[in-house]
């Protein structure tokens, strides 16, 4: 079994996270956001993410592309997980 390191992305990494979700398929996109988007919504989206106060954990492929994320955006004592 092997492990693959997670990072955390900061707001420098904004183009590759929407570069990677633009990458999803539409069934992926669905799964995702709960129904299915247009590349403009997910880029509002993606401009509107607060990299202060939320976090976005990601894994990469072997050749450093984004394979996958986790966007855990907070709003006081409640979190949720994308």
């Amino acid at each position: 079994m092997s492990t693959l390191p997670v990072s955390r992305l900061r707001a420098d990494a904004r183009e590759a996270y929407l570069t990677h979700l633009l990458s999803l398929g539409g069934e992926d996109v669905r799964l995702r956001f709960g129904s299915a988007l247009t590349a403009g919504a997910i880029e509002a989206y993606v401009s509107r993410i607060d990299f202060d106060t939320d976090t976005i954990f990601a894994v990469y492929r072997d050749d450093l592309q984004l394979a996958g994320a986790a966007h855990v955006a907070f709003a006081g004592d409640f979190a949720e997980i994308g």
